[in-house]
């Protein structure tokens, strides 16, 4: 049994290189899950890339901590483990990557929710670019949808979908986010 911190990780949901995406629960509170971003160091790494390996996890973080705002995943804790440095973010058991998403619903999607799902990418996307941060690998895989939104209570709040964005990186601001957005309209659209 692999843990992380207080959590036991129970299920791969996401790879890239570099790092895997687990799921987890804590250990004594099971109700409680977490994203556990686990930021993988070769054994036969040099002391210098796992310099590198770990400053980038760290940077990840502490952007991500400084940023308030519903449709940024929340980093929650910055750890280190056997394998390499980890992040802990919020985690729904039923969001779904946005490119799964779109091939779940093939076709099915209104006019006005695809253009409520680019309203919502594009409002998060002006907030990290007014705080000077930008996602360098902005695409329907680093975006997360979660289908029904739920209030304090459990109860349904709206039934349309929700989007949740991950993985941004401190960079010069430039075209990236309207190009960006850009083909994510493209993509989404056609669906």
């Amino acid at each position: 049994m692999r843990k992380v911190s207080d959590y036991v990780l129970e299920q791969l949901i996401g790879e890239e290189p570099g790092y895997q995406d687990w799921q987890a629960r804590h250990t004594q509170l099971t109700e409680s899950k977490r994203r556990v971003r686990l930021y993988l160091v070769r054994t036969e790494a040099t002391e210098e890339d796992r310099n590198t390996i770990w400053r980038a996890a760290l940077r990840e973080f502490q952007i991500l901590e400084t940023l308030e705002h519903p449709g940024i995943l929340r980093a929650y804790n910055f750890t280190e483990h056997e394998l390499g440095p980890t992040l802990l973010f919020a985690h729904d058991p039923l969001t779904m990557r946005l490119d799964h998403y779109l091939a779940q619903q093939q076709g099915q999607l209104g006019i006005e929710t695809q253009l409520d799902l680019m309203r919502q990418v594009a409002e998060v996307i002006r907030y990290a670019h007014d705080k000077k941060v930008v996602h360098r690998g902005l695409c329907p895989q680093s975006i997360l949808v979660t289908h029904i939104g739920r209030d304090r209570l459990g109860k349904p709040e709206r039934e349309e979908p929700l989007v949740a964005e991950t993985d941004v990186s401190e960079a010069e601001l430039g075209d990236v986010g309207s190009l960006s957005v850009d083909l994510l309209a493209d993509r989404i659209l056609k669906t």
